[in-house]
């Protein structure tokens, strides 16, 4: 299987942006994330790359499984209100998610999928003033043999919670 798997997410070019996104300083954020131009870019183009001659691994999504890319992003709130994040505009077959405690409204992990959950229902994370949102990841699952991601974008929306019709109510979703 070969196929090309990148996504740009735009994002403010200067350190002053009310939403920062970095790439995660782990071996996944370094490989699949890139912070250069002032736009992030995700590329998983190297999925496809077989394991070197003589050791084991495989290539490539499993069209057949859930692929699961862990701590590839960090999101730091450097506005003045708390805000829900969630990301729009994502492929079939993709989820966007936090195993991050800290935001997620279980407390373990949430999607951050905003095309299937709004920023009042309490499953997208909550990122309070000057708090940093780590170890987001990406799932591929069942993805199609012809996914092609090459033009792609993401958009990763904060949505203050003030301004929603019942601030109270979803805060207390997250405590």
């Amino acid at each position: 299987m070969s196929a090309n798997r990148g996504i740009s997410v735009s994002a403010a070019d200067d350190n002053d942006a009310f939403l920062a996104i970095e790439p995660e300083d782990t071996p996944n954020g370094d490989e699949y994330a890139d912070a250069s131009g002032g736009t992030v870019s995700l590329d998983f183009t190297n999925t496809d790359e077989s394991a070197p001659e003589g050791e084991d691994g495989g290539s490539g999504l499993n069209t057949d499984a859930d692929t699961i890319i862990r701590d590839v992003l960090t999101v730091t709130n450097q506005g003045t209100q708390d805000v829900i994040v969630g990301v729009s505009g994502l492929p079939e077959s993709m989820s966007v998610y936090t195993d991050d405690g800290d935001v997620a409204a279980n407390g373990s992990s949430s999607s951050l999928n905003q095309d299937s959950n709004t920023p009042a229902s309490g499953n997208l994370a909550l990122v309070e003033v000057g708090e940093t949102m780590e170890r987001v990841g990406v799932i591929f699952r069942d993805p199609p043999s012809d996914l092609d991601l090459t033009d792609g974008s993401l958009t990763i929306n904060a949505v203050a919670v003030d301004s929603l019709d019942d601030p109270a109510a979803v805060r207390s979703k997250y405590e």
